[in-house]
Formats: structure tokens, C-alpha cells, sequence
């Protein structure tokens, strides 16, 4: 599989068009799962953290990013 359609982290830009919210909407969303999650600022949110927190397959995540 293309790791360039199979991405590991989930960028504000990603949630953006997942979600159709603002830009500051989608860094705070992600601030708030790496809080959560106890990781670090310079640390990655990962698409399976993302999907987690929302409450949705990651699979389903992964087909709309690609």
C-alpha cells in the first residue's frame, strides 16, 4: 500500500475537510486528543487517536483522507 494514502498523523488541515470546521477549530480539537492522550505539544496526533476520540472507524477516516 502507498504510505502517501495511508497517512500515520492527522494534521489541522485533514480535520478541516473531514469535519467542514474552521482551521483554529481543528488545532484546538487536536491539542485537546494530545492532551488526552498525555503526549507532549511536540508530538503528533496519529489518525487511530483521531478516530478514537471521535468515536468513528479509523478505516472510515483513512478512505476519506485518501
Amino acid at each position: 500500500m502507498n504510505n502517501m494514502n495511508n497517512p500515520l498523523f492527522i494534521y489541522p488541515e485533514d480535520v478541516v475537510l473531514l469535519e467542514r470546521r474552521s482551521i483554529r477549530y481543528a488545532q484546538a480539537l487536536l491539542q485537546t486528543i494530545r492532551a488526552t492522550n498525555g503526549k507532549l505539544k511536540h508530538q503528533g496526533t496519529t489518525v487511530a487517536e483521531y478516530a478514537a476520540y471521535k468515536g468513528i472507524p479509523e478505516e472510515e477516516v483513512r478512505k476519506r483522507l485518501a
